[in-house]
């Protein structure tokens, strides 16, 4: 690697540079499920009825004045959450400049399933329609995905670009990879913000909150060793409507998290 560097002098101090900026944090998507599907079957400018709505409930849990950055990517959002772990004087920049300042992982989690109720309020009309019927419901949809750890930088301050935040790192990438198995309506997060979770001593993860769905180390893509992810269990009335027979076609087009998901969920519908 470092001979793609062997022009630059200061390819040393470059690297030290990186490893003193490291951030940890937390790691947010939102994406709208079938967003090219909705343009496709809307067209212009019908589609952005359904951007705007899907931007305004993330605005209600996520709003700029407690949230100030927030990367908008067409038809998903990206949020950054810095951990106290961080060096302080790395956390008072990211105060002073971005505006960011940590929450507790419960804190976290509690702000992404009101974001999916939410979405769902609005969805759940859509869900009545009769088996058959061209319902488009994948894209009326959201999923979520949340990731924790190291490894992230902002790379914008290598661009001599001020006050942009771009973060970039093996935790963003997880992130994007289990945002990528999600299905509709689904929120999925990694082992690692599940340990943040059970170390909330004062409000630990509860056990019927969540199931873990495993999957063959090598299927999320570019990190070889995970082999499980952790689906959030959604309300009562959603749980329903995913283990409905009305629902029953759309398992052909889903991915293979959310198939196992509904498998989980008709073996705990007693208890969930």
């Amino acid at each position: 690697m470092e001979e793609l560097f062997s022009g630059l002098a200061n390819y040393e101090d470059f690297k030290r540079d990186l490893k003193q900026s490291e951030l940890i944090g937390t790691i947010i998507l939102f994406d709208m499920t079938s967003s090219t599907n909705l343009k496709v079957k809307l067209g212009f400018p019908g589609w952005v009825t359904y951007l705007e709505k899907f931007s305004s409930i993330i605005e209600e849990s996520f709003p700029r004045e407690k949230f100030k950055w927030r990367k908008f990517l067409g038809d998903a959002y990206l949020f950054f959450i810095p951990s106290e772990d961080n060096e302080k004087e790395l956390l008072t920049g990211l105060k002073n400049v971005y505006q960011m300042t940590p929450l507790s992982a419960r804190e976290i989690f509690s702000l992404t399933k009101q974001v999916m109720d939410s979405y769902w309020n609005f969805y759940k009309p859509y869900s009545k329609r009769e088996r058959g019927q061209n319902k488009n419901s994948e894209f009326r949809e959201i999923t979520c995905a949340i990731d924790f750890g190291g490894e992230i930088v902002n790379w914008s301050q290598f661009q001599d670009t001020e006050g942009v935040f771009d973060p970039v790192g093996s935790t963003v990438d997880r992130c994007f990879r289990i945002s990528s198995i999600a299905g509709p309506g689904q929120l999925l997060f990694s082992k690692n913000f599940k340990t943040q979770l059970e170390d909330d001593t004062l409000n630990p993860l509860n056990k019927s909150e969540y199931f873990k769905l495993s999957f063959p180390q090598g299927n999320l893509k570019g990190f070889p060793l995970d082999d499980s992810v952790f689906f959030r269990i959604p309300r009562k009335d959603y749980i329903n409507h995913i283990l409905s027979p009305n629902q029953a076609e759309l398992i052909e087009l889903s991915q293979p998290m959310s198939i196992k998901a509904k498998i989980k969920l008709l073996e705990n519908n007693k208890t969930v």
